[in-house]
């Protein structure tokens, strides 16, 4: 019984954070979305999602779900991909939030699963990644009927 409980409470939270999210992400513009989350290999610091002035004001991602992302991302210097460079300079460590996470939850709690499939398709992590943001921007600012027509 408890299980249950704490389940569903989990669920409205889960519900009550991502109606938070994509009410922010509406107010960005499609370009200004896909700048922010478009890049899988970005590591950012937690308060590049939470200070509403990285976003011209226009608001920022809760603390409550960033929080969730936040990881120790680790070098290991066996090539330039696998080290984590701070401006110009390779770390051991960053304590930071990876856009990939960020987008692959976005996936799940706005019912794009579809997305997911479609991304599976493709070899590169890069590309997948831009399938599923574009996915993330069509649910936030939908097309019309005559602009899906047009394109």
């Amino acid at each position: 019984m408890k299980k249950n409980t704490l389940e569903n409470k989990a669920n409205k939270f889960d519900k009550i954070i991502a109606r938070k999210v994509k009410t922010f992400l509406s107010k960005l513009s499609e370009d200004e979305i896909y700048d922010t989350l478009s890049d899988p290999y970005s590591l950012n610091a937690p308060s590049y999602y939470t200070s509403s002035k990285n976003f011209d004001g226009k608001g920022n991602f809760p603390m409550s779900y960033i929080e969730d992302f936040v990881r120790v991302h680790k070098s290991n210097f066996s090539s330039h991909k696998s080290t984590i460079y701070v401006q110009g300079k390779a770390v051991k460590s960053l304590k930071a939030v990876s856009n990939e996470s960020i987008v692959w939850d976005l996936i799940y709690k706005f019912g794009l699963q579809e997305a997911s499939k479609e991304a599976s398709q493709y070899m590169g992590r890069g590309k997948s990644h831009r399938v599923l943001v574009s996915a993330i921007i069509d649910y936030i600012h939908p097309k019309t009927v005559l602009e899906q027509l047009s394109a």
